[in-house]
């Protein structure tokens, strides 16, 4: 069980000792009485927390989803508030709460199936293995046969095996010897395993033993299922509706539904037997008076009135009924709700490298500020890690400028391509100009040798000379393409060394990244304070090993000089409360001290699926750091009045049988000299008073502690004020 539930267990179990001085010694009956009497909120919460783990797994035993599960189990216990003042032995009340949790979770079952084939026809569950279906399987049908049990065997069987309770402490919850309940297990494990037997299964008294234990190290319901079960409850019992879920309410209603159900079928055949006694009996009681019987035989005698019930407040006579008028104007409507103390800001300080814990100076109840040394981590390989880091960042830079180099110098390369290009290029137009020289020498020559001035010799001579001149300019040609191609080939050149430095400036970077991750580890050596608080929890010491493949807290530091204060509020209420609102807080620790001047911080603004609540959070200083983690208190919360409803006396309400099992709330007013039942929605309730939110109009005449009133009757009234 989590230390907070045991909190709040020593917390119940402390008031009850102040209240009865009998504290866990307090059995069902006393609890139930007192909750029914006092509307004891402590009572009923203890009998949640005794008897939770059982009802809830024998929910889990025969329902598959844990929410249909925790549905059942807050029917089972809104039942119990329902029929609580008509449970007639409250020391057999685990017996009851079985029965009722069984009836509970067949029918939470029954509607899960209903649900799954009429949404996902495909999707019901598959067949598991055979051995844990069969073992599965197993758990329903010793379930049924168990609640089949007469009550005298049943009871000591759910007290020591469902309960975990000893031989001893089940004997004073049934008031009988120990050797009388050490017989009757005996008896029921027998019982037990015949029916097994005659449905199939066959079981040692071993394995029927260790199955009928297995749920008691199962476990028991959250803190916030029996929150959400208790709020429910006592909304219930002041008559307040709309607390709970569709789900449960249907839940709830269909297993008082069958409960009564069962109790009709039983008086049928009893009046059936009756009828078949009568029968036969007739005949012997007309013989009787014709034998000259002197007595008559009254089978209906007339009802015993009961005294008048004197009202200790006003004076009214037995032939008068004290009224009153309903008051305008809501009550002012507190939210008063258990609340629990946190820190404003924990965290747990775990190792992120390898290696030894070379000093852990922080210990429990050290004060540190933001930044103090808390462990130091000795880690050699986290230190070379670096050096090797830094190295190879020296590479990757050595290597930039290597490569910048190469760039510097291809680019030289270009220009000298360039500059063989325009001297290329010079030297074609001294070839063409030359080209064109020798043409126009060999065409004078012809012109001269026409005319005979010049002998064929010299005509010759100048054409080989224009054919020099041609082959010279297709050189020249071709050198200047051959230069141009070197320029091409020195700008890939350029452009490869430039993706190359480009390249190692991003080797650089990847280094600089090692380099820091490296730093950053070597930083994780020194542990520190994330912010001003104080140390918890201190798990490791000196020379004990750390690595973040088994993260193991070192110290866990809470900030205290602000801390956050856990409410729940009903889903009625979750409405009403916004941030800003006032609240008071309560520390029964510190001795009953208020702390004022509080207001609600923040709200979740959603309802918990499962308990329909709604998380509150409301900042409180601690400068003195008086308030500590773990802290049970009680909020306050001022929620205005609502100007549409009126305010009674809770004394003018009435349970009032209607159809079938329907129980309706209501009160008597007077109309026309008679009393007349009106059915009224009820509101907030505070002490003796009580908001009626409809059914009753402000000039009504209420009647003031209507005991034995019937609709219709003539009455005479006196008003009270």
């Amino acid at each position: 069980m989590p230390a907070a539930r045991w909190n709040q267990v020593a917390r119940l179990l402390g008031f009850l000792r102040q209240r009865s001085g009998q504290g866990a010694g307090v059995g069902d009956g006393q609890l139930l009485e007192r909750f029914v009497q006092e509307r004891d909120e402590s009572a009923f919460e203890l009998l949640l927390w005794r008897h939770g783990a059982m009802v809830l797994n024998v929910c889990r035993r025969l329902v598959p989803r844990e929410e249909d599960a925790e549905d059942a189990f807050q029917a089972t216990f809104l039942a119990l508030v329902r029929k609580a003042r008509s449970i007639r032995r409250h020391d057999g009340l685990a017996g009851w709460l079985y029965r009722v949790a069984y009836r509970a979770a067949l029918a939470a079952r029954a509607r899960s199936v209903r649900i799954a084939r009429h949404e996902q026809p495909s999707a019901l569950p598959e067949v598991c293995a055979a051995a844990e279906a069969s073992w599965n399987d197993l758990r329903p049908i010793l379930d049924d046969e168990l609640s089949r049990l007469p009550e005298r065997y049943r009871l000591p069987l759910i007290l020591c095996y469902l309960e975990g309770k000893t031989n001893e402490e089940a004997a004073r919850e049934l008031g009988c010897p120990t050797g009388t309940v050490f017989s009757r297990l005996s008896k029921g494990r027998a019982l037990l395993r015949t029916r097994l037997v005659r449905r199939g299964l066959t079981l040692s008294a071993t394995s029927l033993a260790a199955l009928l234990s297995e749920s008691v190290v199962s476990a028991g319901p959250v803190p916030t299922l029996v929150t959400a079960t208790l709020t429910a409850g006592l909304s219930i019992a002041a008559g307040q509706s709309g607390v709970v879920s569709t789900q449960i309410a249907s839940l709830t209603e269909g297993v008082l539904k069958a409960m009564f159900l069962k109790k009709l079928k039983v008086v049928v055949g009893v009046f059936v037997v009756l009828a078949f006694l009568a029968a036969g009996g007739g005949g012997l009681l007309y013989h009787a008076l014709s034998a000259g019987q002197p007595e008559q035989v009254q089978l209906n005698p007339p009802p015993i009135k009961p005294p008048p019930e004197k009202d200790r407040d006003q004076k009214a006579g037995p032939d008068k009924l004290a009224t009153v008028t309903p008051k305008a104007g809501g009550l002012e409507r507190i939210s008063e709700q258990s609340a629990t103390i946190v820190a404003f800001e924990s965290v747990e300080v775990v190792p992120q490298v390898s290696g030894i814990l070379k000093s852990v100076p922080a210990d429990i109840g050290s004060r540190v500020r933001k930044g103090d040394l808390l462990a130091l981590i000795d880690s050699p390989d986290v230190v070379k890690d670096l050096e090797l880091a830094k190295i190879a960042l020296e590479l990757a830079r050595a290597k930039i400028e290597q490569e910048e180099a190469k760039v510097e110098t291809a680019k030289t390369e270009v220009l000298a391509a360039e500059a063989t290009i325009k001297a290329r290029q010079a030297e074609l137009v001294s070839s063409q100009a030359n080209q064109q020289f020798r043409k126009k020498v060999v065409e004078r020559m012809k012109q001269l040798h026409a005319n005979k001035a010049v002998a064929r010799e010299e005509i010759d001579a100048e054409l080989a000379k224009y054919e020099t001149a041609l082959a010279n300019t297709a050189a020249a040609e071709a050198a200047l393409e051959n230069a141009k191609a070197e320029k091409n080939q020195k700008l890939s050149r350029v452009r490869l060394a430039q993706t190359a430095l480009r390249l190692e400036q991003l080797h650089v970077r990847t280094a600089q990244v090692g380099v820091d991750k490296a730093e950053l580890l070597v930083n994780q050596t020194r542990l520190t304070a994330p912010f001003d608080g104080m140390i918890t929890e201190r798990n490791l010491a000196t020379g004990d090993v750390v690595s973040p493949r088994n993260p193991r807290p070192v110290v866990r530091i809470v900030r205290t000089d602000k801390m956050r204060m856990i409410i729940t509020v009903s889903e009625d209420e979750a409405v009403l409360v916004h941030a800003g609102m006032p609240v008071e807080l309560t520390i029964p620790a510190l001795g009953e001290r208020k702390i004022p001047g509080l207001t609600v911080s923040r709200t979740a603004s959603f309802l918990d699926r499962k308990t329909a609540t709604m998380r509150v959070e409301v900042d409180v200083p601690n400068p003195k750091s008086l308030l500590m983690e773990g802290m049970f208190g009680r909020a306050t919360i001022k929620l205005g009045t609502n100007p549409k409803a009126l305010v009674i006396p809770r004394s003018c309400l009435v349970d009032k049988t209607m159809e079938g099992s329907w129980v309706a709330k209501g009160v008597y007013v007077i109309k026309e000299g008679k009393a007349r039942f009106v059915s009224v929605t009820l509101g907030f309730s505070r002490g003796d008073r009580i908001e009626v939110l409809s059914g009753l109009n402000a000039d009504d005449e209420v009647v003031l502690r209507p005991a034995g009133l019937n609709d219709g009757d003539a009455v005479r009234t006196k008003t009270s004020r």
